[in-house]
C-alpha cells in the first residue's frame, strides 16, 4: 500500500509548478555576515560585535555629506572580500571615485580592485541600476539552478540612489528635451520606491547584499529629529535596514587616539609660534565625529544611537564609541576618579578609558553573557 504524502508535501509539490525566477520555499540557509568595521556599530546593527551585515539583504546608508556614508560601504565591502572572497560591483552615480584619485581611495579603503574581485561601473538613471543589479541577480539564480555551486557571494553598492534620474528627468538633461524644466510631480520618489522594493527582492534567498547611499535633508518642522530620510517612506518599508549617519568636527583635544595626538605634538615641536597658531593648535580639525542611529533593523532595536570618531589620517577606529555602548549596558562602571571597572563588585578589573582595547575582548565577551543571561530570564518567565 502506497504510503499516504503528508498535507505539506502536496502543497510544496503544487507550488514548485509555479514558473518565477524569485519563489522560494523554506527558510534561508544564508549565514554570511560582514562587519561595518566599528564593534559598536555592529552591535547596534545585529546584536553582535563581529557583524552588522547578511547577505541576502537590500541595505540602506542615510547621511548627509561627508557622514562617511561611501567611506562605511567601502570598509563593508572590502571585508566581505577578505572574509568570503565576494565580488564587488561598485556603481558609481555619482561619478565620485571614476578617475586614478578614486581608485586610490577604494584602494586606501581596503577594496581589492582586481577584476577577478572587482567591477567598478557608472549609471546615470534609476533604470540602469536597476538593470545591472536585476541581469547579475538573475544570472546567478540561473547558474545555481544548473548546479554551479561555486560562485563567489556579490555585493552591490551604489553611490548613490539620491544622484540617479528618472527616465523623464534623463531626457531633460541630455536627450530629446534637453533644456526644458518640468516638475517631477513625485516621480522620482515613486520610481526610487518601486526599485528599492525589486532590489530587495531580486536578492533575498541569493548569497548577494546590496547597499546603497541616500542623502537626508533638515527638518523644517521644528520637532522631532534634526533631520529627515529623503525619497519616500517606500524605501524605509522595502529596504532590509537603514541607519542615518550625521556628523560634526572632530578636533584634536577631543580624539580618542593617543597615537595621533602624540604625532601633531611631535610635529608642533619643531613649529613657529604664529604658525602653530595658525594651524589650530588643539582646536585643529583631525576628522568628524558621526552619529549612527538605527533607522530599521530585523535584528536589533531601531532607534538606538552611538557617536564615533572617523579621523582623516586614520579612518574608521573599531574601538570608537565602544566605551560608550559598554557603559550603556551596564558592563563599565565608574570608579575611582579617572579610572573605570568592571567584574565583581568586591574586586573589580580596574582600568583607565585611554586603555580600553587592553580589555575590550573581555568586556564584549561579558556583554554577550550579560545579553544571553537575560534572555533566558525571560524565557523561563
Amino acid at each position: 500500500m502506497a504510503r499516504k504524502k503528508s498535507f505539506g508535501s502536496r502543497i510544496g509539490n503544487v507550488l514548485t509548478t509555479i514558473n518565477s525566477p524569485t519563489l522560494r520555499m523554506g527558510f534561508s540557509n544564508i549565514d554570511k555576515w560582514i562587519s561595518s568595521g566599528n564593534y559598536a556599530m555592529n552591535r547596534l546593527w545585529s546584536g553582535s560585535f563581529d557583524k552588522a551585515l547578511l547577505f541576502g539583504r537590500n541595505y540602506i546608508f542615510y547621511g548627509e555629506s561627508g557622514s562617511g556614508k561611501s567611506l562605511f560601504c567601502a570598509v563593508a565591502a572590502a571585508d566581505a572580500q577578505k572574509k568570503h572572497d565576494a565580488f564587488v560591483v561598485w556603481i558609481d552615480v555619482e561619478h565620485a571615485n571614476d578617475d586614478i584619485a578614486g581608485h586610490k581611495w577604494l584602494l586606501s579603503a581596503g577594496i581589492n580592485t582586481n577584476e577577478e574581485a572587482f567591477l567598478y561601473t557608472s549609471a546615470s538613471t534609476l533604470e540602469e541600476i536597476k538593470m545591472i543589479i536585476s541581469k547579475i541577480c538573475v544570472d546567478y539564480m540561473d547558474q545555481q539552478k544548473g548546479g554551479n555551486d561555486d560562485m563567489p557571494p556579490v555585493v552591490f553598492v551604489v553611490d548613490s540612489w539620491a544622484a540617479a534620474l528618472t527616465a523623464t528627468q534623463w531626457e531633460r538633461t541630455g536627450g530629446k528635451e534637453a533644456g526644458r524644466v518640468v516638475g517631477d510631480q513625485g516621480q522620482k520618489a515613486k520610481q526610487l520606491g518601486d526599485v528599492i522594493a525589486s532590489v530587495t527582492h531580486l536578492c533575498a534567498g541569493l548569497p548577494i547584499m546590496v547597499i546603497g547611499i541616500q542623502h537626508i535633508m533638515d527638518n523644517q518642522d521644528g520637532y522631532g529629529r534634526k533631520h529627515k530620510t529623503t525619497g519616500g517612506n517606500k524605501l524605509l518599508y522595502y529596504a532590509s535596514g537603514c541607519i542615518m549617519l550625521t556628523k560634526k568636527e572632530l578636533r584634536l583635544s577631543d580624539t580618542d587616539s593617543k597615537e595621533l595626538k602624540a604625532e601633531y605634538a611631535e610635529r608642533e615641536k619643531t613649529m613657529l609660534a604664529d604658525v602653530k597658531k595658525a594651524a589650530g593648535g588643539d582646536k585643529k580639525l583631525v576628522g568628524i565625529t558621526a552619529t549612527m542611529e538605527v533607522i530599521k533593523s530585523r535584528v536589533a532595536k531601531p532607534f538606538e544611537k552611538i557617536t564615533i570618531q572617523i579621523p582623516y589620517k586614520t579612518g574608521i577606529d573599531p574601538y570608537s564609541g565602544l566605551f560608550d555602548l559598554l557603559m550603556q549596558e551596564g558592563v563599565i562602571r565608574k570608579g575611582s576618579p579617572g579610572w573605570f571597572e568592571y567584574g565583581d563588585a568586591d574586586s573589580p578589573t580596574k582600568f583607565r578609558k585611554a586603555d580600553l582595547k587592553d580589555h575590550a575582548d573581555t568586556l564584549m565577551k561579558m556583554a554577550d553573557e550579560i545579553e544571553i543571561s537575560e534572555e533566558e530570564n525571560v524565557e523561563c518567565k
